[in-house]
């Protein structure tokens, strides 16, 4: 009976340091003083990796960039391919579009 009883103790021992340092880092978090991680490095903006051009180009140079980019994947280019390009390009020209939407956005402020 004494061993159960020792084992029952232990175990009991165990759960409440298990219970008492889950609540301690709780507790941690919410109330802790570090200060906030910095925020990440600004990095080039989307529509500029897609376009290929740079984040500070023209609106003429992004507009140029685009009706290049849309030439790529033009329609009639395309229906050689098989419908599995087919699909990928199709895939592609709508990032493209909607780059172009984003730059567009920046430009205007809308």
């Amino acid at each position: 009976m004494v061993s159960s009883e020792v084992l029952v103790t232990v175990l009991a021992g165990f759960i409440g340091f298990i219970v008492i340092w889950f609540l301690m880092g709780l507790i941690t978090d919410k109330f802790s003083t570090a200060p906030a991680p910095p925020p990440p490095p600004q990095s080039r903006p989307e529509w500029a990796d897609v376009l290929g051009v740079a984040p500070d180009a023209s609106r003429d140079d992004v507009k140029r960039a685009y009706l290049q980019r849309i030439e790529e994947f033009e329609p009639g280019r395309l229906a050689a391919l098989g419908p599995e390009m087919r699909k990928l390009a199709e895939e592609r020209l709508q990032q493209i579009n909607l780059a172009f939407n984003a730059a567009e956005r920046q430009f205007t402020g809308r």
